[in-house]
């Protein structure tokens, strides 16, 4: 009994935690901020309660830029499961990443939280060095790493400048355009573009 009573005060803090958590992923992603006084209100729990899971305000933000991340990683990851090549790959993950990052309002705080940007880049270097195979080495493409570090950049910048709505732009297949030129794809067309990526056009709409 004693056992099971601990058990159960375990996995209640464990759900307390974890709601608290999805509320400041929730703000973050809304408004770009996660306050103590906030997060306590969407999470509907005392200032008092979310201080035993996050003692430092620093550390609940923390843990909602790494669940931030982890979601877009996981999202990436799924993407790519279908992709003939790994040129397609690379394209299909980039495009879910804007896909999911042109719905956010809050994009700006979280893609300057270095662990957030760290994990992007790495994520998106894996899948070019990937598709080195696929390039045309006279395109001279920039090495995977400058090339991840250079697609983030400037993909963030277009989407936190512009604003695009959450959906139904068509600049969201633009971007991905610009990820595969960035990366040594050299198309004569949009249409070709794609086509040297394995995907379509509807591969990479929201």
């Amino acid at each position: 009994m004693a056992y099971r009573k601990t058990r159960d005060v375990r996995d209640a803090l464990a759900a307390k935690r974890e709601l608290i958590v999805t509320s400041a992923v929730a703000l973050l992603e809304r408004t770009g901020e996660a306050g103590v006084i906030a997060v306590a209100a969407k999470a509907g729990v005392a200032t008092g309660t979310l201080y035993v899971h996050f003692p430092d305000a620093r550390e609940l933000v923390a843990a909602a830029i790494a669940r931030r991340l982890k979601d877009d990683l996981t999202a990436m990851d799924h993407a790519q499961l279908t992709a003939t090549k790994p040129i397609a790959s690379a394209a299909a993950s980039i495009a879910v990443y804007i896909n999911r990052a042109r719905k956010c309002r809050g994009l700006a705080s979280i893609t300057a939280d270095v662990t957030y940007r760290n994990g992007i880049v790495r994520a998106f270097e894996a899948r070019i060095t990937a598709a080195k195979r696929d390039l045309d080495p006279r395109q001279r493409p920039l090495p995977p790493e400058l090339a991840a570090a250079a697609i983030y950049g400037a993909l963030n910048a277009v989407l936190i400048t512009k604003g695009l709505p959450a959906t139904g732009d068509v600049v969201a297949p633009g971007l991905v355009l610009l990820a595969l030129q960035m990366m040594g794809v050299s198309p004569r067309s949009e249409a070709a573009g794609y086509a040297a990526a394995g995907l379509t056009i509807a591969d990479v709409m929201p």
